[in-house]
């Protein structure tokens, strides 16, 4: 099985080396798109294809947050060059599976032309807040999945749906199968969409004037950002803020819903290792 990975990142020097050193340990093809970044992140996607002949590093130069576009066009370039199945994961989004052999078996479940991979999407809380963590550091996990999640594409359902199906809304959703789908479940895979102060003020800040810049952007797109942008604002954010934000990541009113690590334990999070697939060899910092 070739197994194939999607990623579109923009500022996130913090997490790419954790990221890179995660995919490298199973992805045998992969395209790697920086949107503009300023921090290094490019110069980290670079350096992991270097020697990897299926991985290519690509520059995105458009304005607006396009992801969908840019995830099926890179997707579909996989797909028609023989990859088997397609993960779409951001740099902050790691599968929780301890090896290679695992997760092909996992993807092996979807064995019927309609079958959709689906990861239960499932926020985590790193144990520090000042460095993003790496596999094997500290994290606390939500209780129970968020009611988003992320989806795998195959070979089989590319050509049944005539080349057409493809990642919708963050690849939350597969569009354009044009026939009957299942949806087969995976596993869990651990979001990280936190992890310091400056991080975070910078992918609300991005994130939101990036959505301006889109002309067919949702009237309720990114409005879980628009209440944290206000307070980025006013200076009114602290690690307990941002705890709470992570553990309610992309709900009304997270930003305003303090967590201190004992507030974690009390709503059901459990401490755990980051126990996932890893080379152990990060990338070039």
């Amino acid at each position: 099985m070739r197994i194939g990975v999607v990623t579109q990142v923009r500022n996130e020097a913090d997490i790419l080396p954790a990221f890179l050193s995660h995919i490298a340990a199973f992805a045998d093809d992969a395209v790697l798109m920086d949107h503009g970044s300023v921090d290094g992140s490019a110069g980290l996607l670079d350096a992991a294809c270097r020697g990897r002949p299926g991985w290519a590093a690509w520059r995105i130069a458009v304005p607006g947050h396009h992801q969908a576009a840019f995830t099926g066009f890179a997707a579909h370039r996989l797909l028609r060059s023989g990859v088997d199945r397609v993960l779409f994961l951001d740099a902050d989004e790691f599968v929780d599976l301890p090896h290679r052999a695992a997760l092909a078996a996992a993807l092996a479940r979807m064995d019927q032309p309609g079958d959709i991979g689906v990861w239960h999407w499932r926020d985590c809380v790193p144990d520090r807040l000042d460095v993003a963590p790496m596999p094997g550091d500290m994290i606390w996990q939500a209780p129970a999945p968020s009611r988003y999640p992320k989806v795998v594409l195959s070979q089989a359902l590319f050509r049944a749906s005539g080349g057409q199906a493809g990642p919708a809304a963050g690849a939350h959703f597969v569009g354009g199968a044009g026939i009957p789908t299942r949806n087969v479940l995976l596993g869990d895979l651990l979001h990280l969409p936190v992890r310091s102060m400056e991080q975070m003020r910078r992918k609300v800040v991005l994130g939101s004037l990036a959505k301006l810049a889109q002309s067919d952007r949702g009237p309720t797109d990114t409005s879980h950002w628009a209440e944290a942008l206000a307070r980025i604002a006013a200076d009114a954010m602290g690690d307990d803020d941002l705890r709470g934000m992570a553990a309610r990541y992309g709900e009304p009113g997270a930003a305003s819903d303090p967590l201190t690590p004992d507030g974690l334990a009390a709503r059901g999070f459990t401490r755990r290792t980051l126990s996932v697939a890893s080379t152990g060899v990060a990338a070039p910092a």
